[in-house]
């Protein structure tokens, strides 16, 4: 049986062509690319096409496109390079086994923060997660505690320097938002957090790694916790609601 060959758009060959120049350094960080008019020049295609692909390599963060100057090589950072998998991570959290599985991920990733925090954390850093957790335990309004409640995870993820890190953190805090508003509304789950907050600090001020990585897995097993007691209480009122409805129906209808 024959397979079919899909064929690949033509903006797509060109930005992979001009991707291959910049990996193997013949376009260099800071270079300007050719003209549009030298591009389609050289690859024998229209403005559109041309267009097209670099839109595309700047939304892989390999350039960077102003009006009214050339397209230019630049660095691609972390944050650039997990946002491109946001797409397929937001399919992935579909269904019931992606969340769970995004949650193991989490409790691992996060209790590996914490530990590497607790070993190799500065004076620097603990004021920095010292100044988060303070706005964090100040934040009463919801959305204030969620954006503090955020800063706190990434200023411990920044401990090393290491950019990779903070983006994998606060990608992986975007793809669960669902489980953040949602858990949200749980009574006293705010000032649980802060609380889980606080030993994560003291563990890692105190540089106790054991500590630390108790106390993370501590907090984020809640916060998991919570939200499956919120999808199976939703899941026993939207039957509820479903049988009372039934009963409106009358019999023969």
């Amino acid at each position: 049986m024959s397979k079919l060959i899909k064929r690949r758009k033509l903006y797509e060959q060109i930005a992979e062509l001009i991707q291959e120049e910049i990996a193997h350094g013949l376009l260099k960080v800071g270079e300007q690319l050719p003209s549009e008019r030298d591009i389609m020049a050289k690859y024998g295609v229209g403005r559109a096409a041309v267009r097209e692909a670099l839109f595309a390599l700047a939304k892989m963060g390999l350039i960077a496109i102003s009006s009214g100057e050339r397209a230019r090589v630049i660095e691609p950072s972390p944050a650039v390079v997990v946002r491109e998998l946001s797409g397929a991570a937001r399919l992935f959290l579909n269904t019931e086994t992606g969340i769970r599985q995004f949650q193991e991920a989490r409790l691992v990733f996060e209790a590996a923060l914490a530990r590497r925090a607790a070993e190799i954390a500065t004076a620097e850093d603990l004021a920095a997660i010292r100044a988060a957790l303070d706005a964090n335990l100040a934040a009463h309004e919801l959305k204030r505690f969620a954006e503090t409640d955020v800063a706190f995870h990434s200023a411990i993820a920044k401990v090393g320097g290491n950019p990779i890190f903070p983006a994998i953190s606060d990608a992986v805090t975007e793809w669960l938002y669902a489980q953040r508003h949602g858990t949200a509304r749980v009574p006293r789950a705010a000032q649980l957090a802060r609380e889980w907050h606080e030993k994560i600090y003291e563990a890692i001020a105190a540089h106790d790694v054991a500590a630390a990585d108790a106390a993370m897995r501590g907090h984020i097993e809640q916060v998991n916790g919570f939200y499956w007691q919120l999808r199976d209480a939703e899941s026993r009122q939207q039957a509820r609601e479903a049988t009372r409805l039934g009963r409106l129906v009358p019999h023969g209808a």
